[in-house]
């Protein structure tokens, strides 16, 4: 019998295929919004066939490797129990429905985290996954500028996904998503500029200067108020520690200033750009009575409400839900517009419970690891997640979901990394 373990050089380059599908996968996901093929209801994009062809090398690369890693293990273990209760709900729960294709999507984008422990174990797969993704948020910036200038009367421009509304490709894709990339996009740069280098002016850190630029016009084009939103709770994470110091020790560096002046000036192009540059700001307009934005935010909290009574409306959906991506039944929309809502409305108590675990295991798994280099990534990532997903569905979105998932384990990956330690 031949034991596969034995054939190291084999796993490596292996390991390394994987990890080179995770590095553009954030690349790869710009063609979402085109399908390849439509199969058994579900829409087949490019991102699927990475998505399969990395799933296949993981598998070739644990048997090659011989085991499986209990990080690794535990991740499997969670995707699977959300299974189980999916199950559980079919069997006890009367009148409970599954929309198998979503949840199938949702599953892919959950794994793209499982992959990142598998594959990626050095600083420089992670760096290139981090740049991946600022250049991702470029290329869909430099689309939104030349729409803006070329159709002066389009508004809320996510790129080639959607243009005012949608008009051109046929359907409309989620501002939310997109402006989520954005976010954590200028957010990475920011990381990279000035907590990472060290240094302002160094040559390499002119790919970082136009990142952060061009997906702060992205983010004001896009005007997605959840984004913005996390973007200000992202730069206050990011700036946490610093922040700290000060208050307790009453230390104030040059460097703590100059950090600050950073934040401060994104804070003011944000407000310069929303008011003199698109000349519609949706997060003011929120507060205006019979604006669209306000009556957008009263139907969300509407739906807020009415999701929880529905939730809360017996012990088996409470605990079990009503089944994956059937709202519409209750709601009469897709979606309740909040992340966590959809799960509990979905999945119940029980399978939302494994999805937070999912969410949140990577920034405990590295602060426990103490490694500081990974820390204010896996929090800014978070801090995003947890924003935009209390104010949409994007988590589940496999662009922004995915490379959310991506990230933060891989961030995991690499604190828990021996070879990572070394550098």
């Amino acid at each position: 019998m031949i034991n596969l373990s034995n054939f190291k050089p084999m796993d490596d380059i292996i390991r390394k295929f994987g990890a080179w599908l995770l590095m553009i996968m954030p690349l790869v996901a710009l063609l979402n919004p085109w399908e390849v093929a439509i199969l058994y209801g579900l829409s087949i994009r490019v991102i699927d066939l990475i998505f399969l062809l990395s799933l296949n090398t993981g598998i070739l690369h644990i048997l090659f490797y011989g085991k499986l890693r209990r990080n690794v293990l535990i991740f499997l273990v969670l995707v699977i129990f959300i299974y189980l209760i999916t199950l559980l709900g079919l069997m006890v729960v009367p009148d409970y429905q599954v929309a198998w294709p979503p949840l199938f999507r949702f599953t892919q984008t959950i794994l793209w985290g499982g992959l990142a422990l598998l594959f990626i174990k050095s600083k420089k797969e992670f760096k290139i996954i981090i740049r991946n993704i600022i250049f991702a948020g470029d290329i869909l910036s430099v689309f939104s500028v030349y729409l803006y200038m070329t159709n002066k009367g389009l508004h809320r421009i996510a790129g080639f996904f959607s243009a005012a509304g949608g008009e051109g490709l046929g359907r409309q894709a989620s501002y939310n998503e997109i402006g989520a990339i954005y976010t954590l996009a200028i957010l990475l740069s920011l990381y990279c500029l000035f907590w990472d280098s060290g240094y302002l002016w160094k040559r390499e850190n002119i790919k970082f200067y136009v990142g952060f630029i061009l997906n702060l016009i992205g983010l004001i084009l896009v005007q997605s108020r959840s984004a913005i939103f996390a973007l200000f709770v992202g730069c206050i994470v990011l700036v946490f520690p610093r922040l700290k110091r000060i208050f307790i020790h009453g230390i104030i560096t040059k460097s703590t200033i100059k950090y600050m002046n950073i934040i401060l000036m994104t804070i003011f192009i944000i407000i310069v750009g929303t008011t003199y540059i698109i000349r519609i700001n949706r997060l003011s307009a929120t507060f205006i009575k019979g604006s669209s934005e306000y009556i957008s935010a009263i139907t969300r909290i509407a739906l807020w409400i009415k999701s929880i009574n529905i939730w809360l409306d017996g012990i088996l959906n409470f605990l079990l839900g009503y089944g994956f991506r059937t709202t519409d039944r209750f709601l009469g929309v897709a979606s309740a517009h909040n992340f966590f809502l959809n799960i509990s409305l979905w999945l119940g108590l029980l399978g939302l419970f494994p999805i937070l675990f999912i969410i949140v295991w990577p920034i405990l798994k590295i602060r426990k690891n103490k490694d500081l280099e990974t820390i204010p990534i896996a929090s800014i990532t978070t801090s995003i997640a947890f924003i935009v997903s209390i104010f949409g569905n994007v988590l589940v979105d496999p662009f922004y979901g995915g490379t959310t998932f991506l990230l933060l384990y891989a961030a995991m990956a690499v604190s828990n990394s021996k070879k990572y330690r070394g550098y």
